[in-house]
């Protein structure tokens, strides 16, 4: 009687200790007469592994952290703002094309007329346009305010970049004294209205064809709709 109840006493230790997470390599049970708590072998561990934060993937430390500390840009840029108009490098603003950095480190346009006319060409002939970042050269029509300095008889033609050309009206020739006058052979002719004297006949102008002893327009959008 004694013998089953040591037994029975062993199965009980033996699943009792192992509900509690605790696993014995090659353990022992050793029987006491006297119905003491059995004895187990000392090469129990803990389960779970060794000791520490389990699951911590490695050694302790930050993890996921992307990197060493520290900004990763510039540190020499940290306190410098340029703005949308340039970028940082080595504490000094870079500007984009057409902005310059001030005495306040800041990017501002640069009026790139205000030197040499930006490199359009002469003033007399070519405005220089500045503009946000940029610039444009834009041809003087010198022919629109008093016929470009010609002579009330002269055609002026605008050169672009350049000083304008003054030619005789149609009918008139340029004399030694360099002045537009009548030929001798249109000195007797009377033209009618747009057409003009040469060399003794009358000629209808540009965009005028004689019809009936007259000049009269031409449609040009009658034909190919212009």
């Amino acid at each position: 009687m004694l013998q089953n109840s040591t037994k029975y006493l062993s199965v009980t230790l033996i699943l009792s200790v192992s509900i509690f997470g605790v696993s014995c390599d090659n353990t022992e049970t050793i029987d006491s007469p006297d119905g003491s708590m059995p004895m187990m072998s000392d090469s129990s561990t803990i389960a779970g592994g060794e000791s520490g934060n389990a699951g911590t993937g490695g050694e302790s430390g930050n993890a996921g952290t992307g990197g060493e500390s520290g900004n990763a840009d510039d540190p020499l840029c940290a306190d410098i703002q340029c703005g949308d108009l340039g970028t940082c490098v080595n504490g000094q603003c870079v500007c984009r094309e057409g902005f310059a950095v001030d005495d306040n480190n800041q990017c501002q346009d640069i009026d790139e007329c205000a030197i040499e006319n930006g490199d359009c060409g002469d003033t007399n002939f070519v405005n220089c346009i500045n503009s946000w970042g940029s610039f444009s050269c834009e041809d003087i029509d010198e022919c629109a305010t008093e016929n470009g300095g010609c002579a009330l008889n002269e055609i002026c033609t605008n050169v672009a970049g350049d000083q304008p050309t003054c030619t005789c009206a149609p009918g008139l020739e340029r004399n030694a004294a360099d002045e537009c006058v009548i030929p001798a052979a249109c000195m007797n002719v009377t033209c009618s209205s747009n057409a003009y004297c040469e060399a003794g006949e009358c000629v209808c102008g540009n965009g005028f064809v004689l019809s009936d002893d007259e000049c009269k327009d031409i449609n040009e959008c009658e034909t190919d709709n212009g």
